[in-house]
């Protein structure tokens, strides 16, 4: 990866999102009821797409797709357990990073890192739009309180 996890954390990311997560069923592996390594990835996953669905990027003329991605468990996650999944966004030139982070009563319990490219229509890397960019850091994307997702 271009951009490692601690140089990402030494600055500033273009926004942070916060959202609650319960653990549901189609999240867990049928033996021992945790939370399946794949299925936490799906979980990121969604929480980049709140940022970056298809229809806004293809307003811009951008597609993205990810590059590369290192997940990091430190801890099992069971079926019904509450946690908050925080997503911070950086860019650099024509690539995305996101560090997500899911912690259960604040203790972080896995952590993603993703790189991302964006690409033109002709699938040529390109810089993200600042016109996107501004959307982006003026929309509300966290859930309503109380709400949960999962």
């Amino acid at each position: 990866m271009k951009l490692e996890r601690e140089t990402l954390s030494e600055r500033e990311p273009i926004l942070v999102l916060n959202n609650p997560w319960i653990i549901s069923q189609e999240y867990v592996d049928t033996y021992g009821n945790h939370l399946n390594e794949a299925k936490a990835l799906i979980i990121f996953e969604e929480e980049r797409m709140k940022l970056f669905d298809k229809d806004r990027l293809s307003k811009f003329g951008v597609l993205a797709f990810v590059r590369e991605q290192h997940a990091r468990y430190h801890a099992q996650v069971y079926e019904g357990e509450s946690v908050d999944i925080e997503t911070s966004l950086y860019v650099e030139g024509a690539r995305l990073y996101f560090i997500h982070q899911m912690r259960r009563e604040g203790i972080v319990v896995l952590d993603d890192l993703v790189e991302a490219a964006i690409v033109n229509g002709q699938g040529r890397p390109t810089r993200i739009p600042q016109m996107l960019l501004q959307e982006i850091r003026a929309s509300q994307f966290n859930s309503p309180q109380g709400e949960t997702q999962g």
